[in-house]
């Protein structure tokens, strides 16, 4: 059956390619007319709770607290042990402070090169 398809899609590509081409851009025209009402959320946390709940309260105290306008820049990382135990064992939890400190120093690496080119 897809087969049929895509020798049918073939046959009328090939015959009108013009057409083709413009039903093609006229399509992703119409589909991505919309897009400029898209706002790209930089907080992730921002996306799952409105701005009168608590969470948006205690959210706009911390950033009247810190003198800030939008949350600084965040990863969060999820560590599970791989023999699927307890992550809170102190070997594992070495190796997390271990990353911990790469994440950091790679971090504070790249703030300094970004700082030194303003």
């Amino acid at each position: 059956m897809w087969d049929d398809v895509s020798a049918f899609i073939a046959r009328v590509v090939s015959r009108f390619p013009g057409l083709s081409i413009s039903i093609s851009l006229f399509t992703c025209l119409l589909l991505s007319a919309g897009l400029h009402n898209v706002h790209f959320e930089q907080d992730i946390r921002k996306s799952f709770s409105p701005n009168d709940s608590v969470s948006g309260y205690e959210s706009q105290k911390y950033l009247e607290f810190y003198n800030l306008t939008v949350f600084p820049r965040r990863a969060f990382v999820v560590f599970l042990a791989k023999d699927g135990g307890d992550i809170l064992r102190l070997d594992h939890l070495d190796e997390v402070i271990r990353f911990d400190k790469l994440i950091t120093t790679a971090l504070a690496d790249r703030n300094a090169i970004e700082t030194a080119k303003l």
